[in-house]
């Protein structure tokens, strides 16, 4: 590995057969290289830069910044990486075998929504902007501030897990598969309307029954839906797509005061407050904290 490039990568393996692989800064040169990896799941978000990438020796596909890959192969594979570092780089990169899969949650590829199910040994691919939610945990993955070498496992194999769930379920309702839901709306499409006006205004004042209204069900309907699809109600649902888009504001460059008005908080300490419940600091900490992370590689 070029020394550039090496000084900026941090690498951990929470638990076997989990790997986490994380690089921010401006290495100056580009890098490609070949490995082989068992059958898996990866993730790759690049929140900077640009990446091509070969599955054995098909076609290339290029990951521009702001976009998530996911791999998911049953088989042995070979993986040509060629990283474009002579710009700012910025990614997170996460390696689940299937196996670990299996053994966490009991998921084989074939429970996996379609957009992550390999078929007859051919694999899959599924390239999509990052959403707000994903950047927010690549971001907390990134800036794991854990220093006890267990206590930092321990750390990123919750947030690994957490951004597979986001993954999966992003990955279902991507293809409309409403057998992976449950909850007491049968309505799947009215509850995907309904996340996708949240998710597109969420600066706004959302009510339930206004919600309710817009995509044609009864306020019931809509919480039962939320709690059962969505593992929260609407209000939680609002926040945390709220705070998400918070995170990636503050990481642009936007001041706490005019993201805390932009994403639809009615004043300064309302949103302070729900921050730190979310996250265990205020904004400026947070920020501080990935800026300057208390982590130090060396020491690991």
């Amino acid at each position: 590995m070029p020394r550039a490039w090496q000084h900026l990568m941090q690498r951990d393996a929470p638990v076997p057969g989990m790997h986490v692989c994380c690089l921010r800064g401006r290495p100056g040169s580009d890098w490609a290289f070949r490995a082989r990896c068992d059958p898996a799941l990866s993730i790759s978000l690049l929140l900077e830069g640009r990446i091509q990438i070969t599955i054995d020796d098909g076609v290339p596909r290029m990951l521009e910044s702001g976009h998530t890959l996911w791999v998911a192969m049953d088989r042995g594979h070979t993986i040509t990486h060629e990283w474009q570092g002579r710009t700012a780089f910025h990614m997170v990169h996460i390696h689940v075998g299937f196996h670990l899969l299996q053994d966490l949650a009991g998921l084989d590829p074939a429970g996996l929504p379609a957009c992550l199910r390999p078929s007859a040994g051919m694999g899959q691919q599924t390239s999509i902007m990052i959403s707000r939610h994903l950047q927010r945990i690549a971001a907390e993955i990134g800036q794991c501030p854990c220093r006890h070498p267990r206590a930092r496992s321990i750390c990123l194999h919750g947030k690994v897990l957490e951004l597979l769930a986001a993954v999966i379920e992003h990955g279902a309702q991507v293809v409309g598969d409403v057998s992976m839901h449950g909850g007491g709306c049968t309505d799947h499409h009215s509850l995907m309307r309904a996340r996708a006006l949240l998710e597109r205004h969420g600066d706004e004042a959302w009510s339930v029954p206004a919600l309710a209204r817009a995509v044609g069900l009864n306020e019931k309907q809509l919480q039962a839906g939320f709690r059962g699809v969505y593992g929260m109600t609407v209000h939680g649902y609002l926040t945390r797509i709220r705070l998400d888009q918070a995170i990636g504001m503050l990481l642009a460059g936007c001041s706490v005061t005019e993201t805390a008005q932009a994403v639809g908080f009615a004043n300064l300490s309302h949103f302070s407050k729900v921050f730190r419940l979310r996250h265990g600091m205020s904004p400026r900490s947070w920020l501080r904290e990935f800026r300057n992370p208390r982590f130090d590689p060396s020491s690991g």
